[in-house]
């Protein structure tokens, strides 16, 4: 397959923000931290049914969220260090690594998102959240 093949395969599949839970809940459960790609692959197969595809689709959106919010790039308000060092994230990240196309990095083999349109995105999730937040409570 070629990178264009696998980036094309990636960016098809359908991922939603409850698929990306869906995944972080079942590997956190099931894979110890240590755990290879391919052992989470597996899990995550199993939580989409078998399909492999989709399970790689969502293994790499994660990795490449993990890695845009490891820059430090977001703004303070959807990024929040908790005590022990875990990250928790807003949801409009989450959004972001719902919806953003996916690029293969040709030479290293890494799949990312463009960080500017990430945090662009993000920032955008967050203003609509705002304001339907907004909404609700007037």
């Amino acid at each position: 397959m070629t990178t264009l093949d696998f980036e094309g395969m990636l960016n098809a599949v359908p991922v939603t923000v409850n698929d990306l839970h869906a995944a972080v809940h079942e590997v956190h459960r099931v894979c110890p931290k240590s755990a290879e790609v391919e052992a989470r692959l597996h899990t995550l197969a199993g939580v989409f049914g078998g399909h492999r595809e989709k399970g790689a689709a969502v293994e790499a959106r994660l990795t490449a969220m993990a890695n845009i919010v490891a820059t430090g790039a977001l703004p303070e308000h959807v990024v929040a260090v908790l005590d022990g060092g875990a990250v928790d994230v807003a949801f409009p990240v989450w959004q972001a690594a719902a919806t953003l196309p996916l690029i293969v990095d040709e030479e290293v083999g890494d799949v990312e998102f463009d960080a500017r349109a990430f945090v662009d995105a993000t920032v955008q999730f967050a203003g609509k959240s705002a304001v339907q937040s907004a909404r609700v409570t007037a």
